[in-house]
């Protein structure tokens, strides 16, 4: 029997880890380049007007690369949003502790 592809989607949705600062060991265990640095002691540095897709898929992916190579605290990225859409995106990325998933 066929799933409904609403089904299929919920069932996708159940299966998936959700990213979370906890699971970042166990990520990097399975050979997933996580952040090897301390998340937490990052300080505000530059202030990103709207971390919309493009900025997260690739100038926050290079940034990521600078702070594994060379961690300074100080260049934290900040976002601001100027549209409502904005929002949402702001709740998700809280939802998953600020972490996002890139695949190259």
């Amino acid at each position: 029997m066929l799933e409904s592809s609403s089904t299929a989607r919920e069932r996708v949705i159940e299966d998936t880890m959700k990213l979370a600062n906890p699971l970042l060991p166990s990520l990097a265990l399975k050979g997933i380049t996580v952040p090897a640095y301390d998340r937490s002691l990052l300080e505000t540095g530059v202030l990103h007007i709207c971390l919309g897709n493009f900025h997260r898929a690739h100038m926050a992916r290079y940034w990521e690369d600078m702070l594994n190579a060379e961690f300074t605290p100080e260049w934290g990225i900040c976002g601001a949003g100027v549209h409502p859409s904005g929002i949402a995106k702001q709740q998700l990325l809280e939802s998953q502790d600020y972490l996002q998933t890139v695949v190259e």
